[in-house]
């Protein structure tokens, strides 16, 4: 049999088989997604394994970025500098984008790697601003499957938080 010149994408119960130019399959199977999978556990019964301890110092840094200025009273807020205020809300922005490519790569999965497929010759998804799309209000991160340590590994790789993140105590906070 002859080897055809275009991609070829086939759609079964299991999941996806796309085919090359080269003919080298690849399978994206459904179970692997988030669709396939319900993360609801009652409380009593959900993993502490996935939970993650965080230090005083850690909890502010990261709930900072999470919540913004919402974080603050009104009264905090007030003695903040305005350079500070500045600082926050920027940082807030940057992270907010940051879940929003997260989530959105998370939930497109499946529709990325089949488009990636068709059109080998662009890379779909590579860049932040190919993510930046509309989400419906039931994408959240626990949802999603997105976990707290994920979330932080994410926010340190764009250098929202510092590299030591990890190792920070209250001990070793340098004013």
């Amino acid at each position: 049999m002859k080897q055809s010149k275009f991609n070829s994408i086939t759609a079964s119960a299991q999941g996806t088989y796309a085919t090359d130019k080269n003919g080298k399959v690849t399978v994206e199977r459904y179970d692997k997604t988030y669709q396939s999978k319900s993360n609801y556990k009652p409380k009593h019964v959900q993993d502490t394994a996935d939970r993650i301890h965080l230090n005083f110092v850690q909890r502010e840094m990261y709930r900072r970025l999470m919540y913004g200025l919402n974080e603050y009273s009104p009264e905090q807020i007030a003695a903040l500098s305005p350079v500070s205020i500045s600082r926050i809300v920027n940082d807030y922005n940057k992270a907010s984008r940051t879940l929003h490519v997260m989530k959105a790569k998370k939930l497109y999965k499946n529709e990325t790697n089949l488009i990636n497929s068709i059109f080998s010759h662009v890379n779909i998804g590579e860049k932040d601003f190919d993510w930046l799309i509309e989400l419906p209000k039931s994408a959240t991160l626990k949802k999603l499957g997105i976990t707290t340590r994920e979330v932080i590994n994410e926010f340190i790789k764009r250098k929202l938080l510092p590299k030591n993140f990890y190792q920070i105590s209250p001990e070793t906070v340098v004013l």
